[in-house]
């Protein structure tokens, strides 16, 4: 046995190694920690993104019901200066049919569309889960939430499809005869508008997450307050947004098929008729500031084969730092009718 131990050149020899294997298990681990951080980001981000794309979906699958084809001289929203553009350009009121769909292209940051939803339904409180028919005498649900006796209605006559007014289930118009009419829960105001309306679009809050990259925005979601006609308590569905476009596939008659818009001006009626899908692309970053990745375009193409390109997102230096997904959402409205009554 060697009883003399190690030399110095061993040691040194031995250290080395040493160190290197640990730099080596160092880096290893420092990439899982990278790794694991990122997916973890992701897949909250995923989860989040999901909670907001199913409100859109849903007001977008329910654009149209409830809302009167005949009535005037009512209420919308008020003019607003803190938002552009201003939530009176997508006002039927005051003598218009409410449109299912209203939308504005390129009008919102970077270029982003803004989309405005009414419908009965499109308000997240429970009042609006009130409706049914009425009979002589008698109001028969459909649905029914427990605050019946608080709910404001809207009042329909099936003639026409015409709006007769609001009442409390206390004091509801029962029609006479064989007619029948609709009671459409609306909220627990005096309302300002037959129905409820719904507001997309890109806004820069005061506070933005810190991991969202600079010149990203929230995607805001907005109800017009019955009682004051101004965005009620906007709340943000998702976070870190570059983008945010809209396009609609409209039945042509002239040519049989479906063209795409980037704008829904047509009417009430023309929209019932003819407006069979609602495309929505985000652009959203995923996951926070890498300074090892850079992502392979300086510019995002958004839309699709259908609905052509839409839009074109420059992306800084900076921003290349980040992941991007574009998110497609594609609709069937389920409450347009194919023709007016």
């Amino acid at each position: 046995m060697n009883k003399k131990g190690l030399t110095l050149v061993e040691l040194l020899v031995v250290m080395v190694i040493f160190v290197l294997v640990i730099a080596a298990v160092s880096q290893s681990f420092i990439y899982v920690l990278r790794h694991q951080a990122r997916q973890v980001g992701i897949a909250e981000n995923n989860i989040n993104s999901l909670v907001g794309l199913n409100i859109l979906r849903k007001d977008i699958e329910m654009a149209g019901f409830g809302l009167p084809y005949v009535l005037d001289n009512y209420n919308e929203a008020v003019d607003d200066s803190k938002y552009s553009p201003n939530p009176t350009t997508f006002n039927d009121a005051p003598n218009n049919p409410p449109r299912p769909f209203v939308s504005d292209n390129g009008s919102g940051p970077n270029n982003s569309d803004v989309l405005v939803i009414k419908s009965t339904v499109a308000s997240l409180n429970d009042y609006v889960r009130n409706w049914g028919y009425l009979t002589k005498y008698k109001y028969i649900p459909l649905n029914q939430s427990d605050e019946i006796s608080d709910t404001y209605f809207s009042e329909i006559d099936l003639n026409r499809f015409r709006f007769i007014g609001y009442n409390k289930k206390s004091s509801f118009q029962y029609p006479s005869g064989q007619r029948i009419f609709l009671a459409f829960g609306i909220s627990s105001q005096q309302p300002r508008m037959p129905f409820n309306r719904a507001d997309y679009f890109l806004y820069l809050p005061s506070t933005m997450p810190s991991r969202c990259a600079s010149g990203t925005y929230e995607l805001y979601r907005a109800n017009i307050n019955q009682a004051d006609g101004k965005r009620n308590n906007p709340q943000p569905l998702l976070d870190c947004i570059l983008d945010f476009q809209v396009a609609f596939g409209v039945y042509d008659k002239n040519s049989n098929k479906i063209i795409w818009k980037q704008v829904m001006t047509d009417d009430a009626a023309a929209q019932r008729s003819n407006l069979k899908q609602v495309r929505v692309f985000i652009v959203q970053q995923i996951g926070k500031y890498d300074p090892n990745f850079y992502y392979d375009d300086s510019t995002i193409a958004v839309g699709d084969d259908r609905t052509g390109v839409l839009n074109v997102d420059h992306l800084t230096e900076k921003q290349r730092h980040y992941r991007w997904k574009t998110i497609e959402l594609v609709v069937n409205p389920l409450n347009l009718s194919p023709k007016e009554k």
